[in-house]
């Protein structure tokens, strides 16, 4: 619209007003040899007739930008939306993931304390009680490792979407 605005005033003839003046020798007065003041004030009307040949070009160009700009707004979107949906999975699977790390860590857990149980009674070494303890550690840092990722699936739809 704005560049339209800007091709239609084009047609427009520009005026310009300008004004000169000094001192010297020799003044506007060529055969003069003193010296003297001089000025010089006038308009200036400049009109340019290439725009009216190269408007009905410059108008098809700007169509065919305006054209163009709403196939990358539609790209744009479009990929903005299969991001959004690609983050949605994202979110599901770590939600699910969670969900089963949460499984796993009652099980470490319950069999932490058979193995405590079995380590003061001497049923079982050190070294042992240490594996499953590892174990039930681990679990726990996979289900915080998967609450940042959601988080971060999270943010990143926040962040695609804008807000």
């Amino acid at each position: 619209m704005l560049f339209k605005k800007q091709a239609a005033s084009d047609l427009l003839p520009t005026v310009s007003a300008f004004a000169m003046g000094g001192y010297g020798r020799p003044t506007l007065n060529m055969l003069s040899n003193d010296f003297g003041t001089y000025w010089m004030a006038g308009l200036r009307l400049k009109w340019s007739m290439n725009t009216l040949f190269s408007l009905p070009n410059t108008l098809k160009s700007l169509n065919m930008n305006n054209k163009m700009l709403d196939v990358e707004k539609e790209t744009l979107q479009f990929n903005t939306k299969m991001a959004i949906n690609k983050e949605n999975s994202e979110i599901m699977k770590y939600q699910m993931l969670m969900k089963q790390d949460d499984e796993i860590i009652s099980l470490r857990s319950s069999v932490m304390e058979s193995t405590k149980a079995q380590l003061e009674n001497g049923v079982i070494t050190s070294t042992e009680y240490i594996v499953k303890l590892n174990a039930e550690t681990l679990a726990r840092s996979t289900k915080e490792l998967h609450r940042l990722q959601l988080l971060k699936a999270q943010y990143r739809i926040l962040t695609l979407s804008g807000n």
